[in-house]
């Protein structure tokens, strides 16, 4: 049986830099949820699940979708969760082009819904977490929302929550909190090389990860797995592709 992962995050709403992936803040972050899904691949993860919405299910989405391309003969496979029919007529023109790409990517693509209900969001959420062992989340850990009602619900359940932190910008003037890069845009698929190019995050043993992110304030653990003992995915079943 595979090992599985589940994504969450705040939308943009929710995050310090909103909608300004050319924010140091947002690659800062967006380098470290890389780091983090890299680190579950290495542990022996295989199966990565995104709930599809705004902000951090899709930019994770992203992140699988390069490592898949960048690393064939990994067997990492993507799995898209699509709460409702429909879910991706966004209003922002680049969370539209995202959704598709990383629909597009995905070895697989459930619908749980044919029209948008009141729990449907809650409902994907809890479908993903019964079939994973992982969760990774994108949470500044006080904001309330679906973010925080999962994480909640995963540590009573025992899953291993890793958290990924976003950082404020820096002030005018100020150093960023991340050195990314020199002055680039945002990264293009495939990732993984121009993250170990160009991130100021150190490139260790995965053995090291977690040790190295958390004294940067950035990524908080619990229960981390050594690479080769993962956790075991639980109550995991096959959907058929659908869209």
């Amino acid at each position: 049986m595979q090992n599985a992962c589940f994504f969450i995050g705040h939308r943009p709403e929710k995050l310090p830099w909103g909608r300004d992936t050319a924010s140091p803040a947002f690659r800062c972050f967006y380098v470290r949820l890389a780091e983090a899904m890299e680190h579950a691949a290495a542990s022996g993860f295989r199966e990565f699940y995104t709930g599809m919405t705004e902000g951090v299910s899709l930019w994770a989405g992203e992140i699988v979708a390069g490592y898949k391309a960048a690393h064939p003969a990994d067997g990492v496979r993507l799995v898209a969760v699509r709460p409702y029919q429909g879910q991706g007529r966004f209003r922002d023109p680049e969370s539209r082009r995202l959704y598709g790409e990383v629909l597009a990517a995905a070895d697989e693509a459930v619908v749980l819904s044919s029209t948008y209900t009141r729990h449907c969001m809650a409902d994907a959420n809890r479908y993903m977490l019964a079939r994973c062992g992982l969760l990774i989340a994108g949470y500044d850990g006080h904001t309330p929302g679906g973010t925080a009602n999962t994480v909640a619900l995963a540590a009573r359940q025992g899953r291993t929550v890793w958290r990924v932190a976003p950082s404020r910008p820096a002030p005018s003037g100020g150093a960023s909190p991340c050195r990314f890069g020199r002055g680039r845009g945002r990264l293009t698929i495939p990732r993984r090389e121009a993250i170990v190019k160009d991130a100021a995050v150190p490139r260790t043993a995965a053995g090291q990860f977690a040790t190295i992110l958390t004294g940067q304030g950035s990524f908080r653990r619990s229960g981390l797995p050594r690479p080769g003992a993962a956790k075991p995915c639980q109550n995991k079943t096959r959907e058929g592709r659908s869209t």
